[in-house]
């Protein structure tokens, strides 16, 4: 779903085909896009999965930083949902690739969306950024509410809409102050 109110809202979508979120972000993407008719999709939808199958965690670790950053050179929005993972005994674990890319991606000025109702890491960027919003965001009538919203349960139908509604509402503004 929030592939496909992405595409529809004139959003690009660029994805490392996350573990069990990449794949409903491209078919989000697919089903929008064959919707509108549009048969070339490279304009619209960047894949960048991550290599799995590299054996030395060392090397295996500073190819996902790079690719990170290279995913996160090419964005404007970065949105964090979840940030779990499951470990080696099946525990549920905190991603921290995700609080990698939250780094990163405060470092390169993108405009951070963390969508703290899917729980987990997207919850710990969530507290981050309302504690810093003033820093980071541009002062917008509705900014905070639309912030506090990204965190408060719903259906998916209303956490995507919310999401959309933040990023349209900040790009409005920095359009306006222009």
């Amino acid at each position: 779903m929030l592939g496909a109110r992405l595409t529809k809202a004139g959003m690009n979508v660029i994805t490392g085909f996350g573990l069990g979120v990449g794949h409903h972000i491209v078919n989000g993407v697919l089903e929008q896009l064959d919707k509108e008719g549009t048969q070339t999709i490279s304009d619209r939808l960047i894949l960048r999965p991550f290599p799995y199958a590299i054996a030395d965690a060392g090397t295996r670790k500073k190819r996902w930083r790079s690719y990170r950053r290279d995913i996160l050179s090419k964005a404007g929005v970065a949105v964090f949902l979840f940030g779990n993972k499951k470990g080696n005994n099946g525990d549920i674990l905190p991603s921290d690739g995700m609080l990698e890319e939250f780094k990163i991606a405060t470092e390169m000025g993108l405009l951070v969306v963390p969508v703290g109702a899917t729980g987990y890491v997207a919850r710990e960027i969530y507290r981050i950024m309302f504690s810093i919003r003033a820093d980071h965001y541009p002062k917008i009538t509705g900014l905070v509410t639309a912030l506090q919203a990204l965190s408060k349960a719903g259906t998916p139908n209303q956490i995507v809409s919310r999401v959309i509604r933040f990023i349209e509402l900040v790009s409005e503004g920095m359009s306006s102050s222009d």
